[in-house]
């Protein structure tokens, strides 16, 4: 008998049955062993590898920040000393004993006042000695103008002497030329008388006559004669006369005179120019005034207004040339010296204001002026010397001090600031990652002043540019990233 079957189906669900239950079974097996295992450690590998589904992996947590605007000032700050404006040591110039010191360390003294003065009494005996040799130089040079006014008379007189005798050989020879002529006429008158005589035409009395007038006439020539005796009969040998000779004589040593005393005055010959331009005079009136300059130095005076430091000796202390007595600190202004980072060099001028502040004063500010810059920059500190200008009137600052000086360079109303955790360095250049939409963006940026750990950024972002400042390592340019609420 044929039995009936039903259609393929049932007949299908009926076999699969006990396939489930095998599986389902042996899920829940499996399971067991894995429960079982994790609690007793690590399992050995089965022999059959089941690959796990990965969860889904978030975008990294950041925390962001906004770029601010912010009111920034540069500045360059330097630990600085003070020093006087002017500080000048009180030596004498020359050895002595103290005799009288008008002033006592600490005091204030002007320019010009008399602080020490030393025992004058050995020079005053030298200038007194000096100032003998200048009176009896200068009397000397006056005696010699005498003397060259006696020897210029005397050259005068020589020479007029001189016109006198040659005026009287001339006149010997007139003499001589009429006596001469008398003689001629004396020998005609007798040649003619005695020619007469014989004749009868003149008598014995007239002979005698003309005889006696010829014998005067000889003896008249003969006296002429005597007179011009050492010399020839020669008009033309007047100067060979001894009168013109001894008058010539006397010129020339009138002359000699004149030139000996001329050599001897030099300038001082001159009636219109001063004794004191002899040579001799100015050496010892050089003299007496090295002796003067040596007492003037005997009394020390303040160069300066300011005041008196420490005083080292006492009255009747034997001081040596050059020993230090006072130190004379002019503190109505005082400077401060500092040294800068050459960075700064083109930042800060000569003339621009600075302050400065000190531990003394901690609520005070002194401002003052830089007037000093060096030339060249300390190779081993590479800093640069400077110096600035503080008035202190109030004499609260003191040589010696250290100061704090803090000069302004720059002023930023409106800086673009970030935190100084945000920037990224790479190979010299600065770089921040800026989250917009969920996504970070690596972004270079020019940086400018880091203060207080906010750093002035020139270009690259704009203020309420969220800026990554924690979780930076975790991220890269162009990935998404979770902002953390709280930051």
């Amino acid at each position: 008998m044929n039995r009936f079957y039903p259609p393929s189906r049932p007949f299908i669900r009926s076999s699969a049955r006990p396939l489930v239950s095998f599986f389902l079974c042996l899920s829940l097996f499996l399971a067991a062993c894995g429960a079982k295992q994790k609690s007793a450690g690590p399992a050995k590998s089965s022999a059959v590898d089941s690959t796990p589904v990965a969860p889904a992996v978030l975008p990294p947590l950041v925390d962001v920040a906004p770029a601010k605007t912010q009111h920034l000032e540069d500045a360059a700050e330097a630990v600085g000393t003070i020093e006087a404006n002017e500080k000048a040591q009180i030596k004498p110039e020359i050895a002595g004993r103290i005799v009288a010191m008008h002033f006592d360390e600490g005091e204030n003294v002007k320019k010009g006042d008399i602080l020490v003065e030393l025992d004058p009494s050995k020079f005053a005996q030298e200038e007194d000695v000096a100032e003998a040799g200048v009176r009896q130089i200068r009397q000397s040079i006056l005696q010699q103008r005498k003397q060259l006014a006696t020897a210029r008379a005397q050259i005068a007189q020589a020479a007029a002497s001189i016109d006198q005798a040659r005026q009287a050989v001339r006149e010997m020879f007139a003499r001589l030329d009429r006596a001469d002529a008398v003689l001629e006429r004396a020998h005609q008158d007798e040649a003619r008388t005695r020619a007469l005589f014989e004749k009868e035409f003149k008598t014995q009395d007239d002979l005698e006559k003309v005889t006696t007038a010829v014998k005067q006439a000889e003896a008249d020539r003969a006296a002429v004669l005597a007179g011009l005796s050492t010399i020839s009969a020669r008009k033309d040998a007047i100067d060979d006369h001894p009168m013109v000779k001894q008058a010539k004589a006397e010129l020339d040593a009138a002359r000699a005179a004149e030139q000996a005393l001329l050599t001897a005055l030099g300038d001082a010959a001159d009636e219109n120019n001063s004794v004191d331009v002899h040579p001799a005079v100015q050496h010892a009136v050089s003299e007496l005034n090295l002796i003067k300059a040596r007492m003037k130095d005997l009394t020390l005076i303040a160069p300066m207004d300011g005041v008196l430091s420490e005083r080292r000796v006492a009255v009747g202390d034997f001081v040596d040339k050059a020993a230090l007595i006072f130190e004379l600190y002019d503190l109505s202004t005082v400077r401060i010296v500092f040294q800068v980072p050459e960075r700064y060099i083109n930042k800060i001028r000569i003339g621009q204001s600075a302050e400065a502040r000190l531990e003394p004063y901690p609520d005070e500010t002194f401002r003052g002026v830089i007037y000093y810059i060096d030339p060249a920059v300390d190779e081993k500190t590479r800093t640069v010397l400077m110096k600035m200008r503080i008035p202190n009137a109030a004499r609260k600052l003191k040589a010696g001090l250290f100061a704090t000086v803090r000069i302004d360079i720059g002023d930023f109303p409106s800086a673009t600031v970030i935190p100084e955790e945000s920037i990224v360095p790479q190979g010299g250049d600065s770089f921040v990652f800026v989250v917009e939409n969920g996504v970070a963006h690596l972004r270079q940026i020019r940086i400018g002043l880091r203060q207080g750990g906010q750093v002035q950024v020139l270009s690259g972002i704009k203020p309420g540019d969220q800026v990554v400042v924690a979780g930076i390592q975790k991220i890269r340019d162009g990935a998404p990233v979770r902002v953390n609420p709280g930051s």
